[in-house]
């Protein structure tokens, strides 16, 4: 058997079993073709991420579970939504999140964010609404996220507060 045969062989079998990496049309290069630009999505499909966590924090129990998922919203927009649940010294918290957002893989980000958290211990709630900007600069990115926070605890503080929050 040639080598061509036996590397056609083998790479079908392995690719058949699952076994292989994904490639695609757009790797192929064809000596004097033109190259075509492509233009990748704002978010390529349906993704997410979990995270559990979990430890002590000034000698008080903690743990939490965290989660996020992001959808494409046709090629150049998409959508994120965060969420969070835990305890702290038996005390529940909670968070939503979201972010909708025009992105640019070879440029950047530009969306609006905005987050809820409610804390039982404090009778305690803080809700954020800002605008966020990314830029992609080689392997670096930069990232920044500003905007409204705003403040209402009960017992045993009691006061409403409306702050700016900044962060990357």
């Amino acid at each position: 058997m040639s080598n061509r045969s036996f590397f056609l062989t083998t790479t079908a079998l392995i690719s058949g079993l699952g076994l292989s990496t994904a490639s695609f049309g757009a790797d192929l290069y064809v000596e004097g073709a033109p190259a075509i630009p492509t233009v990748l999505p704002a978010v390529s499909g349906v993704n997410g991420k979990i995270s559990v966590e979990g430890g002590l924090f000034d000698e008080e129990g903690f743990g939490a579970l965290s989660g996020s998922i992001s959808l494409p919203l046709g090629h150049r927009f998409g959508l994120q939504i965060d969420g969070s649940v835990g305890t702290l010294d038996d005390e529940f918290f909670g968070s939503a999140g979201g972010h909708l957002f025009w992105r640019d893989p070879a440029y950047g980000l530009l969306g609006v964010y905005g987050s809820f958290t409610a804390i039982d211990g404090i009778d305690g709630e803080v809700s954020r609404l800002g605008v966020e900007s990314e830029y992609y600069w080689n392997q670096f990115t930069l990232k920044g996220v500003v905007g409204a926070e705003f403040i209402d605890v009960g017992a045993p503080a009691n006061y409403d507060e409306t702050n700016l929050f900044a962060f990357s």
